[in-house]
């Protein structure tokens, strides 16, 4: 996956004359209750929601270290409600917002404006149910 990020980035980046920010917003979703989701789809939701963060972050962080750019990730409500049907996707967006906290990606190239994005889909049937709401029609 690697491969694929950097023959798309470079590219661009050379097409715009650098970077100054990257919105990151690739995530997949399958939701059900733990057992019953097939140990495939949670590989598949940890690899593109984590690590395809992880993998994102580190490939544009020294051009935005460069050029004093932002780096948005994209978390969910969900890392915080408990859901049942949202469990591996819930524990990948509690991750993402946690690399978005630490201190580590700061370097002494400059200071990296991190930011995160919370997304919330109201009406979402598990998270009614998480929370005894009645969803409206």
């Amino acid at each position: 996956m690697t491969d694929s990020l950097e023959r798309a980035f470079i590219p661009a980046m050379d097409r715009l004359g650098g970077l100054r920010g990257v919105v990151h917003c690739a995530g997949i979703m399958h939701t059900g209750i733990f057992g019953s989701v097939e140990l495939r789809r949670h590989h598949d939701i940890v690899t593109i929601n984590l690590l395809g963060t992880i993998n994102m972050a580190h490939l544009v962080l020294p051009e935005l270290l460069k050029s004093g750019g932002s780096l948005i990730m994209t978390g969910s409500a969900s890392a915080f409600y408990g859901a049942p049907e949202f469990n591996t996707y819930g524990a990948t967006k509690a991750a993402v917002l946690s690399l978005r906290h630490r201190r580590p990606m700061r370097q002494p190239l400059g200071l990296l404006h991190r930011g995160a994005v919370l997304l919330l889909r109201l009406g979402e049937r598990a998270l009614d149910d998480a929370h005894g709401c009645t969803p409206r029609p």
